[in-house]
């Protein structure tokens, strides 16, 4: 079996056993937004009425300042959120929570996922939120054609430009 051996170091192949059945996301290098074995809940993780305009609000402002600050509003769509999809509790401290959330967006049929971390500390009952990272989760096929493909950037690029001048859904 040595021929199915990762070639990264940090990294698990799936052909072998896993010996150890406690490993952690973290150990196994798994980004934390896409680690759901450690999920705490599926549910609520705090009173997120409270939150729900503003953290729709902060995914949409940072989906459409990601195209504009990589120089793309001239060729690409401004993104406008349309429905919270998921809310799942990743980690939690005694100062902050780490939650996956999604959400559906148009135009097209895009679905973003983002890590978000939510001081729970201080007077400010809406906290502080910051956005560890955001990426489209759905196909976006031919949707971006008007972008080049000549590095990684280009590549998390196309998952946020939906190209002008295409028929909206």
């Amino acid at each position: 079996m040595e021929d199915v051996q990762p070639i990264v170091e940090d990294r698990r192949s799936l052909f072998l056993s896993v010996a150890d059945r406690n490993g952690t996301c973290e150990n196994l290098n798994i980004l934390s937004e896409s680690c759901v074995c450690n999920t705490l809940t599926k549910s609520d993780p705090f009173p997120f009425d409270l939150y729900k305009k503003n953290v729709v609000d902060i995914l949409e402002e940072e989906m459409n300042h990601f195209v504009e600050a990589q120089g793309h509003s001239d060729k690409c769509e401004k993104w406008k959120v349309r429905k919270l999809t998921k809310n799942r509790l990743l980690r939690k401290t005694i100062s902050s929570l780490e939650v996956l959330i999604g959400v559906k967006a148009k135009p097209g049929l895009a679905y973003f996922e983002a890590t978000v971390q939510v001081n729970t500390t201080g007077k400010n009952e809406s906290g502080s939120w910051k956005i560890k990272d955001m990426l489209r989760v759905s196909s976006y096929e031919d949707q971006s054609e008007c972008i080049p493909f000549v590095s990684d950037l280009d590549k998390k690029m196309k998952g946020f430009c939906y190209c002008k001048n295409q028929t909206h859904s």
